[in-house]
């Protein structure tokens, strides 16, 4: 089951960035108990985004780097950016980024701290189009 929500899981207001509004896109089994603890991993928030004309990318990314480094809620931090693919397939996102969580709970701390919500605004700015997916992972096979 695909559940769009324009509240976090507690009921509360997505954070607001500008023109842009965050909307969380929470996948969820159909049937409670579908998925064993054993099978769900972590908590992802994947971003892709396209950056506006003029803006230097590498101090924004340089700016998450420092923020995902002095917050313990983060377990990994990786970016990347589009060396190839057809245009037609990137639909114009140039670059990745993707936070890992062990929870959500250590990812609604994360969006809800100072920090986060500071950096959110300067990153919102520079942002011309963005496509945000929050998503915890189901296991199928572990890295050997």
């Amino acid at each position: 089951m695909v559940a769009i929500s324009d509240t976090d899981k507690s009921g509360g207001p997505l954070l607001r960035m500008g023109k842009l509004t965050t909307y969380a896109l929470y996948i969820v089994p159909a049937h409670p108990g579908e998925l064993s603890s054993a099978e769900m991993g972590d908590c992802n928030h994947l971003v892709l985004a396209k950056f506006k004309e003029g803006v230097v990318v590498e101090d924004l990314l340089k700016g998450m780097e420092k923020l995902a480094s002095e917050m313990d809620t983060v377990k990994s931090f990786q970016w990347g950016h589009d060396t190839g693919s057809d245009e037609m397939l990137r639909q114009g996102f140039t670059h990745v980024i993707l936070l890992t969580f062990r929870n959500a709970e250590d990812f609604s701390a994360f969006l809800g701290h100072p920090s986060h919500i500071e950096f959110s605004g300067t990153f919102a700015a520079a942002i011309e189009k963005i496509l945000v997916f929050d998503y915890p992972t189901v296991v199928v096979k572990s890295p050997a």
